[in-house]
């Protein structure tokens, strides 16, 4: 999924500050780009596309054939532009913007598991302010700053939860359905903690998971949560600090060997998620305890 990417590292030879692409995704990609002042011709895009501002104010002109559409972006302005939508865009001024690029076979899924039709005519947007899509495409910023501490499973959530607002807020005769109620079963819910327990060491993905109990993934992130009070990937965190927090004390294994344990690729981001949630790092908890 690296069509923005090749675009505009052929027309201005920008190169992402920040990107997804190794973090292991799937079916979304975020790149974070610093620009300068550009003119992109009109392309065609087989994804669906999120651009949110991050910095800089300035006008921006989106071209689809003999329209000329002008909007002025600032901190917190989205841009979303369905697949298959032909336009161009140009800019004259220094702008920092995070792209968001999410694959057609996931939004089918999720359209699927989230609405009546699993088919939405998603509608273009420029330059208009939406808090939550904005929040979402920040979680998952923070999360690849920090190394992606969570694995697969956070942006999986976040990327569901993404595809549903865009469906509810700028898809055309799409009607939401609640499909289940209630939490999980005793025994639905045992065999998801069991395989957390089983699988620590490894990434899990929230489709995962869906294939372990038969459910859909979207079904099961809210199922999950009503049961537990936590997300899928917060319960999985707090299980693989508790874990990290035995092995610091029970056994003189070195953090970095932990780390792998407890599913982090490595000690440094490892102990920047034992610091963010306990305070101190994984030597001080060791030699204080």
């Amino acid at each position: 999924m690296h069509n923005i990417s090749e675009i505009l590292n052929n027309t201005v030879g920008a190169r992402p500050f920040l990107s997804s692409a190794l973090a292991g995704w799937e079916g979304i990609l975020l790149e974070e780009y610093h620009l300068a002042a550009c003119n992109l011709g009109e392309y065609e895009t087989p994804y669906f596309r999120l651009t949110l501002q991050l910095s800089g104010a300035l006008p921006i002109e989106f071209r689809q054939g003999d329209q000329l559409y002008k909007t002025c972006m600032s901190p917190g302005s989205i841009c979303f532009t369905p697949r298959g939508v032909r336009h161009g865009v140009s800019w004259q001024e220094y702008r920092e913007v995070l792209h968001i690029t999410l694959a057609p076979s996931l939004v089918t899924e999720v359209l699927s598991d989230y609405l009546v039709r699993p088919q939405a005519n998603f509608i273009i947007q420029k330059g208009i302010k939406d808090e939550q899509v904005f929040h979402l495409g920040l979680a998952l910023r923070s999360e690849l700053q920090a190394g992606n501490p969570s694995g697969p499973l956070y942006a999986d959530l976040i990327s569901r939860a993404l595809i549903a607002h865009l469906a509810t807020r700028y898809a055309a005769h799409t009607t939401a359905t609640q499909l289940h109620q209630g939490g999980l079963t005793r025994r639905t819910l045992r065999q998801i903690t069991d395989y957390f327990q089983s699988y620590l060491a490894e990434p899990i993905t929230l489709r995962q998971l869906a294939e372990l109990v038969q459910l859909n993934p979207y079904h099961l992130a809210r199922a999950f949560k009503q049961s537990t009070g936590l997300t899928p990937h917060q319960y999985l965190a707090d299980l693989r600090l508790e874990r990290a927090k035995y092995l610091l004390l029970q056994t003189d294994q070195p953090i970095a060997e932990i780390a792998l344990q407890v599913g982090y690729s490595g000690q440094n981001h490892f102990s920047a998620f034992f610091r963010k949630h306990t305070f101190m790092t994984p030597g001080t908890f060791r030699k204080l305890q």
